[in-house]
């Protein structure tokens, strides 16, 4: 069989992560083009309250950098770990998918707001809130880091981490994408099995959003049906015996489109 074209390979993406990926790599263009300034699109609330300037709450998230080998390594991780969160964990349910991106990136921007050190560009702790949820889905599998080390994937995020801080750069940025990735592992994985209700649940008006894209773009987005109100947790799905398995499935059927089923890592298992 013959290998897939450049071309082939692009088109066979998930309409997320294409989307996602092109945005990045159509700003680093315009950047070294000198047609976008930076000075435009970076995250500045002060710019944001005082002159309204409130495309900077996207914006930010469109640019990892101009050309350089650590955005080609950005762009690779965003055609390994966000495609394979979109076509494994949330397999034909896109619009859970950017929902997802979207509660992370709302956490990163309270993050941003909250903390003294400035975070100017979210695409990069974005990027690293998906990798902490791609790693709680695979924890148990043996990645290989930069060529040289081989760990479970459930370090992999630390492991980047571990890497800016070995070459003296900032870890606000990863370390943030941590914690945004964990708040949404512990709202729709964690909190869920412990017996409490589901609290995040992806509103119709996104459905309806990504409907509208698959209308524009057929070949490019398959619409995901919006939940049923009234549906319900399926059985045994929030007792003892549903286990953990069984609540993540309670979840899913009491969360009208619960967006994520994490798999629990204990670290002191047998």
């Amino acid at each position: 069989m013959a290998a897939a074209s450049p071309a082939e390979w692009y088109n066979s993406l998930p309409p997320v992560s294409k989307a996602w990926g092109t945005a990045l790599f159509a700003t680093a263009c315009a950047m070294q083009l000198k047609v976008l300034p930076v000075q435009l699109i970076f995250l500045d609330y002060t710019l944001i309250f005082q002159k309204f300037q409130i495309w900077r709450l996207v914006t930010s998230l469109l640019f990892a950098g101009g050309f350089s080998m650590r955005f080609v390594f950005t762009l690779l991780m965003v055609a390994r770990y966000c495609v394979q969160m979109e076509t494994s964990a949330f397999a034909g349910r896109t619009a859970d998918f950017l929902y997802m991106l979207m509660v992370n990136t709302l956490s990163l921007l309270l993050i941003a707001l909250i903390l003294p050190f400035k975070i100017f560009f979210l695409s990069e702790p974005l990027l690293l809130s998906v990798l902490y949820l791609w790693s709680r889905e695979n924890p148990n599998g043996v990645v290989n880091f930069m060529g040289l080390l081989s760990m479970p994937a459930f370090y992999l995020p630390w492991a980047y981490l571990f890497m800016d801080l070995l070459f003296g750069m900032s870890i606000v940025d990863p370390l943030a994408g941590i914690v945004a990735g964990h708040i949404y592992y512990f709202l729709t994985a964690v909190y869920p099995r412990t017996g409490g209700p589901q609290l995040i649940h992806t509103p119709l008006w996104v459905h309806r959003l990504v409907a509208q894209w698959a209308a524009v773009a057929p070949n490019m987005v398959q619409p995901q049906a919006p939940p049923r109100a009234n549906q319900g947790a399926p059985p045994g799905g929030r007792g003892p015996a549903g286990g953990a398995a069984g609540g993540a499935a309670a979840a899913a059927g009491a969360g009208g489109g619960a967006v994520f089923r994490g798999r629990a890592y204990r670290l002191d298992r047998d």
